[in-house]
């Protein structure tokens, strides 16, 4: 498996303690998460329930991997172990997150400046 900058392993750990949150959140907890198990049919993980998911891992692996692609690819645990472990996730995440940043704060002048 490939590694991020925090390493596939991290990534891998990081994303089964989500899903355990997330299930133990629902009062539905499991015992093992399994790289072939399904996000919906085995975890019965909702639309919601895969946003909350993606956007804690994103925070707490700071990479967002869905920025070409759509999470909605996403079928297994395995596919989320995939695409949090892959090296461009991260190759330029603080180019992108600077040029964000300008755009955002060239939106937020353009609004103040109007009458």
């Amino acid at each position: 498996m490939s590694h991020a900058a925090g390493g596939g392993d991290q990534a891998e750990s990081v994303v089964r303690a989500e899903i355990h949150r997330v299930l133990d959140m629902q009062g539905r907890p499991i015992e093992r998460v399994s790289v072939d198990d399904s996000l919906s049919d085995t975890l019965g993980l909702t639309s919601m329930d895969l946003v909350e998911l993606i956007a804690a891992l994103n925070a707490r692996l700071h990479v967002d991997p869905f920025r070409q692609r759509g999470f909605t690819e996403l079928r297994t645990v395995g596919d989320l172990f995939r695409a949090y472990a892959t090296p461009e996730t991260s190759r330029d995440a603080d180019a992108e997150l600077a040029t964000s940043r300008r755009r955002a704060e060239a939106r937020r002048a353009r609004w103040r400046a109007e009458p």
